[in-house]
């Protein structure tokens, strides 16, 4: 059995354990209580003998057991939920009076009260009320609560956390189930362009589509996959996009670092290249440019697009459309705090910088697995 489950589970034998640890190390704290008081005791050891203590030891703890499972789970702490706290006290007050007669009986009880001195008993009286309220059940109860608190707050706050992390799924998936119809939508228009001029070069796009498809549907259900594969989709995707331009579009790729064994994101860089095609280099009727900067390091991606777009338009609307907003969204989800992300824009260009982690392997959740390629 883990610690953490120790603590925490609310299996009926985790629970048993631990109340028994907590009530022996009750005992445990009773009985060197119980040996100083005997040592010091004011009375003669014909008085008051180390078997008497014991019992009085045993009995003080049937009587924690009692005031605290009394406390803890009847329905008095139900008037503090309700707000009914003069209620409560009173009750407590009762049920705390009663106790400490209790006490006090076990007490005197084996001892010959009839021959000690009223001041005896005064003292005794007084110093078993400093006991009661120093040592006594309402300062246990008040360990023993403050316990069941602390893992209620804990078990809670992970309760929390799972929800949390499921509505974070549950919001990547929606974004990520957008950016796929949004890319394949755009892609299938330039395919259907060479179709209608019946193009040998629509056998070639459909194969690379083809490929873009099977990244999506079987790859990208991790939270993770391969850089190499992400990189090989961006340049799928600028290949179908350069056959549309021709020799018009001046483009500039370059990629340095080593993208073996490390992991990112999936469709996490593809929508800025293709918001550059969509508000940038396919509204310009002449020489449109392309320049796409990827720096891999130790555990850290630079990524830098730019490209030209038309003076009169606003970076309000070079910065539109669904799949930027997206990924922006997915970048503060899937990276809090660790990503940088900023937009430059002038007159005639506009530039993406893109700083995000690298995961140098799988994530315990993710099974990545190479698929055959069906449609090659």
């Amino acid at each position: 059995m883990k610690v953490h489950e120790f603590i925490f589970s609310n299996k009926l034998t985790c629970r048993i354990l631990r109340h028994t640890l907590f009530w022996m190390v009750r005992l445990f704290v009773l009985l060197i209580w119980s040996v100083s008081i005997y040592y010091v005791s004011p009375l003669d050891s014909k008085d008051v003998s180390f078997i008497l203590l014991v019992q009085s030891l045993i009995f003080d703890l049937i009587i924690d057991i009692g005031y605290c499972y009394i406390v803890v789970y009847s329905s008095l702490l139900s008037l503090v939920v309700k707000r009914q706290y003069l209620a409560f006290g009173f009750y407590l007050f009762l049920l705390s009076f009663f106790v400490f007669v209790i006490k006090c009986l076990l007490l005197f009880l084996p001892m010959n009260i009839y021959n000690q001195s009223l001041e005896l008993m005064y003292i005794l009286v007084w110093l078993q009320l400093i006991n009661f309220f120093n040592m006594g059940p309402p300062m246990v109860c008040v360990f023993f609560l403050s316990i069941k608190m602390l893992k209620t707050w804990y078990l809670k706050e992970e309760e929390k956390i799972v929800l949390i992390r499921e509505n974070v799924n549950a919001e990547l998936q929606l974004l990520k189930a957008q950016i796929h119809p949004h890319f394949l939508f755009n892609t299938l228009n330039n395919i259907y362009s060479f179709t209608l001029v019946k193009s040998r070069m629509a056998g070639e796009l459909i194969l690379k589509l083809s490929d873009t498809l099977q990244y999506m549907i079987n790859d990208c259900k991790a939270s993770h996959v391969p850089l190499v594969k992400e990189l090989k989709i961006i340049e799928d995707f600028i290949d179908l996009q350069k056959v549309r331009y021709g020799n018009r579009l001046q483009l500039q790729v370059a990629i340095e670092g080593n993208a073996e064994n490390k992991f990112i994101t999936p469709l996490l860089l593809i929508p800025f290249v293709e918001n550059c095609f969509k508000h940038g280099t396919s509204k310009m009727l002449d020489y449109p440019w392309l320049k796409l900067e990827i720096e891999i390091m130790d555990k850290v991606l630079f990524f830098r697009l730019s490209n030209s777009k038309p003076s009169q338009v606003s970076v309000a609307s070079t910065n539109s459309g669904i799949g930027l907003k997206n990924v922006q969204k997915r970048l503060a989800l899937l990276y809090p705090l660790t990503h940088v992300i900023q937009f430059t824009s002038d007159d005639h260009s506009f530039t993406v910088h893109l700083e995000v982690p690298l995961n140098e392997e799988l994530i315990a959740d993710d099974v990545y697995l190479e698929k055959p390629n069906f449609y090659a």
